[in-house]
């Protein structure tokens, strides 16, 4: 009994010691923060890295752009993923498979290449003997098939008859001034009779034109009624603010702390210089509320454009968790999701 109790002490200490440890990993998770860096550049070609760790680079996901796009993940510096790596040898696997295949083609042609080899000495003479009639019975028939020339003056005289044919085609027919009035009386009668049919063509166009215009003003009346009924029930006021402040905390968790840029601008028209600086100018009210900042240097000079820039900053989880929780939490919030998805269905019936 008392093996049996220590077996079960030692199993509950081993269970506290794990779920101890996967509550610390969660609570790690959600207070400590995950930290982002980016950097880019431009000087000759862009090149970009997005950088996120997390407690102290226990964990680091690094996303680099230079002539191409590569992602890496390390846990405890050891890496666990490269995609430019793997890629490359995914390529070396199929260049040694590629290789393969060839060789083993060529063992098979060449095994090929000595039957056939053998196999032709065999019936090389009768081979021989059938290709010298084929060719005398060739000879022949093409000596038999070949047209007779004719002489140049029968070419020339159809050349003539043909030129004779082209022009008589050519020439219309005199139409005389009273079967031309004629015909324009026939055809003045026929539209005259054909008149009524074409109006009332034209008068249902325009009926079915007027119902779709019909149609269209009322869907659109329709849509004004929703909304009016949407935006005119209890709490929907409360409800928009309330998750506009909601999405505002959450933007301002993830908001950068720190920026740094630095753009170096040169143009040989020094109009354009000036509009350059005078959209720094007229951007200044806006970079004065930016953790950080941003400087120009635009001078007259050949035309280039170069930068350089650092955006830092850090992401609690437990805000993103607190504030995503309130949203779907929220009893009124769910009423006017529910109100959306009635009046959805009552839309489409």
């Amino acid at each position: 009994m008392a093996v049996f109790l220590s077996v079960l002490r030692i199993i509950g200490i081993v269970l506290l010691c794990i779920l101890g440890l996967i509550l610390l990993m969660i609570l790690c998770v959600l207070f400590v923060p995950f930290r982002y860096r980016v950097d880019a550049g431009k000087e000759e070609s862009l090149r970009a890295r997005a950088r996120v760790h997390w407690l102290l680079y226990f964990v680091i996901v690094d996303l680099l752009y230079d002539d191409g796009i590569n992602m890496r993940l390390r846990i405890l510096g050891i890496p666990f993923y490269d995609k430019k790596k793997k890629e490359a040898k995914a390529a070396r696997k199929r260049e040694k498979e590629e290789a393969r295949r060839k060789k083993k083609g060529e063992k098979d042609n060449d095994a090929a290449a000595e039957n056939a080899a053998e196999s032709g000495t065999e019936e090389a003479a009768g081979d021989g003997i059938e290709e010298e009639k084929a060719a005398e019975n060739t000879a022949g028939q093409a000596a038999a098939d070949k047209p007779e020339e004719k002489p140049a003056e029968s070419t020339e005289a159809a050349e003539e008859e043909s030129a004779d044919e082209g022009g008589e085609k050519e020439k219309k027919p005199h139409i005389p001034l009273g079967k031309r009035i004629e015909a324009a009386w026939d055809a003045f009668t026929d539209f005259l009779w054909e008149l009524p049919d074409k109006a009332d063509e034209g008068i249902d166009g325009l009926l079915e034109k007027a119902e779709a215009l019909k149609d269209k003003v009322s869907e659109l009346w329709d849509t004004v009624d929703y909304y009016q009924r949407l935006l005119g029930s209890d709490g929907t006021a409360w409800v928009i603010e309330y998750v506009k402040k909601r999405i505002l905390k959450i933007l301002k968790g993830i908001r950068p702390r720190k920026i740094r840029a630095y753009l170096e601008i040169r143009d040989d028209d020094p109009g354009q210089v000036a509009k350059f600086w005078q959209y720094y100018a007229m951007a200044l009210p806006v970079l004065d509320h930016i953790p950080g900042r941003v400087e120009l240097d635009a001078q007259q000079d050949e035309k280039s454009f170069r930068f350089k820039a650092m955006v830092k900053g850090r992401v609690f989880v437990i805000t993103l968790v607190k504030n995503g929780l309130a949203l779907l939490l929220n009893r009124k919030v769910k009423r006017f999701i529910k109100l959306l998805k009635r009046e959805d269905e009552q839309g489409k019936e």
